[in-house]
C-alpha cells in the first residue's frame, strides 16, 4: 500500500490508527464495542470484560522505562479508581515499537520492579528540593493489589512495524468484507477505516467515540473516495485520483452512454496550456467513438464547467480547444444569442459531431439536467473551497469531489 513518507509525529498517529483499526475487526463479537481515545487510546469491551491498550510508535528511539512510566501510573490510578478489581474484568496493556533497548524490561518482572522503576518519581522543587513519591503509597494499595495490577497488566515493547502491522489491518479488513480485491481494499476500505477511526477520535463526546465492530465494519465497507487532511498525510495525490477514477471512471471496453457534467472550480489565473490539455483528455474520454452506423442515441459527450475563470481566460481557452481540433459548443447558436439549453442538448449529431460542451453557471447546470430525462445524467464537482448547488431533478446524481485543484481531475478522470 503506497503511503508518502510521514514524519515521526505522523506516523505515530497513523500507527494509532492502525492499531485502532486491528483491534476493532480481531473482536470475537460484532456486537463488542471499541471506544477511540478513552481511557486510553483504545478501550475494548468484550464479554463484560474491558482492556485498555495504549499503543505507541518510536521507531527511532531506545526503550527506557522513563518513557512508559506516565501510562503504567495513569493505568494504576483508573484501576484504584474502580476498587482493584481481582476478577479480570478490567486489563491493561501498553503496546509499543522501539529501535531497541527492550531487554532492560526483565520477563517476568516482580513488584519490587514495578514500585521502582514505573510507580515512584522524583521531582525538583524551589532551593533545588528534591522530592521522591511513591504513588502506591500515595493511592493505599497494598502488595496484594500491586500483584493483581500487575497481572492485569500487559507490557510488549516488541510490537510490529508500521509497515508489518499495516499488512495485518488489510488482511482483517478483506477477511471481514466478503470478496474484496486489494484493489478495493487500498482504494476504498483502508481509507474509509483511517477516516472512520479519525472522526471517532476528535468528537469531544466520549459516548460519541464508541462503535461496535458491526458498525465499524458498516462506515468501512463503502466503495466511495474520501478525502481529508489525514488521509493527504497518508497517502498522495495519485491515490486519491486512483480512488475517485475507481469509483467513477473506471469502464470496461467502451465508455456507457450518459450524460456527464465536470464541474471545475478554479481559485487563481488559469494555467492556459495545461487547462486545455486536460480539457481535451476528458473530450476523448468520455465522448462516444463515432462509427457510419450509429444511432443518435448513442452519441454523447462531456459538459464542463469552469468556475472562477474570467471571460477573457475563457476565450482564450475555447479558441485554444479549437485550434485542437476539440468540436465545442456553448449554447449560443450566434454572437449575441442567448442561452439555449435545448439547442446544447441536441448535440452532438452525425456531421456535427461536437466533443465537449461548455456551460456558464449552476443555473445552466439545472436547466441541461432536466432535459436529459430518462437517460443517465451525473455531476462530477471537482471542488476548492465550495461545491455548487444547483437545483436538480431526483434522477441527476451529484458527486461532490473535494480537491486542492482543478488539474486532479484529469489524473482522476484520464490516467
Amino acid at each position: 500500500m503506497a503511503t508518502r513518507s510521514a514524519d515521526a509525529t505522523i506516523l505515530g498517529y497513523f500507527y494509532q490508527f492502525d492499531h485502532s483499526i486491528f483491534q476493532v475487526l480481531a473482536l470475537a463479537s460484532n456486537s463488542s464495542t471499541m471506544v477511540v481515545e478513552g481511557v486510553e487510546d483504545v478501550d475494548l469491551t468484550e464479554n463484560d470484560r474491558t482492556l485498555f491498550i495504549q499503543c505507541k510508535y518510536y521507531r527511532g528511539s531506545d526503550y527506557n522505562h522513563s518513557i512508559i512510566k506516565e501510562a503504567v501510573i495513569a493505568m494504576l490510578r483508573h484501576f484504584a479508581a474502580k476498587g482493584c478489581p481481582t476478577d479480570g474484568s478490567l486489563k491493561y496493556r501498553l503496546y509499543g515499537h522501539y529501535k531497541s533497548g527492550q531487554d532492560k524490561l526483565p520477563t517476568p518482572y516482580d513488584i519490587g520492579f514495578l514500585k521502582k522503576h514505573f510507580l515512584t518519581f522524583t521531582k525538583t522543587g524551589k532551593d533545588d528540593i528534591k522530592t521522591t513519591t511513591e504513588v502506591f503509597t500515595e493511592l493505599g494499595l497494598t502488595d496484594t493489589q500491586l500483584e493483581t495490577f500487575r497481572q492485569h497488566l500487559e507490557i510488549d515493547l516488541y510490537a510490529k512495524s508500521y509497515e508489518s502491522q499495516q499488512v495485518e489491518v488489510v488482511k482483517l479488513i478483506q477477511g471481514v468484507i466478503s470478496g474484496s480485491s486489494p484493489e478495493d481494499t487500498d482504494a476504498f476500505y483502508y481509507p474509509n477505516a483511517i477516516n472512520a477511526i479519525q472522526r471517532l477520535a476528535v468528537d469531544p463526546k466520549e459516548e460519541n467515540r464508541a462503535i461496535t465492530k458491526r458498525d465499524f465494519i458498516a462506515m468501512m465497507d463503502r466503495k466511495k473516495a474520501v478525502f481529508s487532511l489525514w488521509l493527504k498525510e497518508l497517502f498522495d495525490e495519485d491515490h486519491y485520483a486512483t480512488s475517485i477514477r475507481r469509483e467513477h471512471f473506471t469502464f470496461g471496453t467502451k465508455v456507457p452512454t450518459a450524460w456527464r457534467i465536470i464541474s471545475l472550480e478554479f481559485r487563481a489565473a488559469i494555467d492556459l496550456q495545461a487547462t486545455v490539455s486536460m480539457l481535451v483528455d476528458i473530450a476523448k474520454k468520455l465522448s462516444h467513438r463515432e462509427s457510419s452506423r450509429m444511432a443518435a442515441a448513442d452519441r454523447f459527450c462531456p459538459y464542463v464547467m469552469l468556475r472562477n475563470v474570467v471571460p477573457d481566460d475563457l476565450a482564450a481557452l475555447k479558441n485554444a480547444l479549437w485550434n485542437r481540433g476539440i468540436k465545442l459548443a456553448d449554447g449560443h447558436a450566434f454572437l449575441g444569442a442567448e442561452f439555449d439549453a435545448k439547442y446544447l442538448v441536441g448535440l452532438p449529431q452525425a456531421g456535427n459531431v461536437t466533443t465537449l460542451k461548455f456551460l456558464a453557471n449552476e443555473d445552466d447546470v439545472a436547466e441541461i439536467a432536466k432535459l436529459h430525462r430518462g437517460v443517465q445524467t451525473d455531476i462530477f464537482d471537482f471542488y476548492i473551497a465550495t461545491p455548487i448547488s444547483p437545483t436538480i431533478p431526483s434522477w441527476v446524481q451529484h458527486h461532490k469531489i473535494k480537491v486542492d485543484s482543478p488539474h486532479l481531475a484529469r489524473k482522476a478522470i484520464c490516467k
